[in-house]
C-alpha cells in the first residue's frame, strides 16, 4: 500500500474544539508569467522554430554609379525546444475526504487546490529556470527556459532603442 495516501489518522485538521476557517495557504503564487501565456494544444513534442537577425541601421549613402558593395548575409539559427510534462499526484482517502475539517470544506478539494498552486508555481519555475533535456535514455525530457529564447529579440529591441534615441538627439 502506497506511503504517500492521506489518511485520517493523524490529521490534525480534523475537527475538534477549534475555529473553523481559520487556515490559510501561506505559500506565494509565483506564476504570473504561466497566467500571462496563451494556451494551445501541442502537436509534437518537438519544437523547431527559426531565428534570423537584421543588420544595425545605418546611414546607406551611394554615389551615383557606383559599383555594389555587398554585406555578408546570414542564415537563420534553428531552435528546439521539447514539451515537458509536469504533473502533482495526490490521493485523498474516503474517510479522510468525509469527516469535518477546520478548513470547513472537502479535503478532496482543498488538496486539489493546493496541487492546482503547485503545478503553476513548478510550470513558472520550468518557464524561468529549466535547462534542455533531451529525454534520451529514460530521462525525463525538460524544456528550456524562456529567456533562452527571447534573450536575442530583447538584445535587438535594446540596440533599436539606443539608435532611436540617438537619432532624436541629434535632431533636438
Amino acid at each position: 500500500m502506497s506511503t504517500n495516501f492521506l489518511r485520517s489518522f493523524g490529521d490534525v485538521s480534523r475537527v475538534e474544539d477549534v475555529v473553523r476557517n481559520s487556515i490559510e495557504i501561506l505559500t506565494a503564487k509565483e506564476n504570473y508569467i504561466f497566467n500571462m501565456l496563451g494556451k494551445t494544444t501541442a502537436i509534437d513534442t518537438v519544437h523547431s522554430y527559426l531565428t534570423d537577425t537584421v543588420t544595425a541601421a545605418a546611414s546607406n549613402a551611394a554615389t551615383e554609379a557606383d559599383d555594389y558593395s555587398y554585406s555578408a548575409l546570414t542564415t537563420p539559427t534553428r531552435l528546439t525546444n521539447l514539451v515537458q510534462h509536469l504533473q502533482v499526484p495526490f490521493a485523498v482517502s474516503d474517510t479522510q475526504n468525509q469527516i469535518e475539517h477546520y478548513h470547513g470544506r472537502s479535503e478532496l478539494e482543498r488538496q486539489t487546490e493546493k496541487a492546482l498552486f503547485k503545478f503553476a508555481n513548478d510550470a513558472e519555475f520550468v518557464l524561468v529556470r529549466e535547462t534542455l533535456t533531451s529525454g534520451a535514455s529514460g530521462t525525463a525530457p525538460k524544456m528550456n527556459k524562456l529567456s533562452q529564447k527571447f534573450s536575442n529579440m530583447l538584445q535587438l529591441a535594446l540596440s533599436w532603442l539606443n539608435q532611436d534615441s540617438v537619432l532624436v538627439a541629434k535632431m533636438a
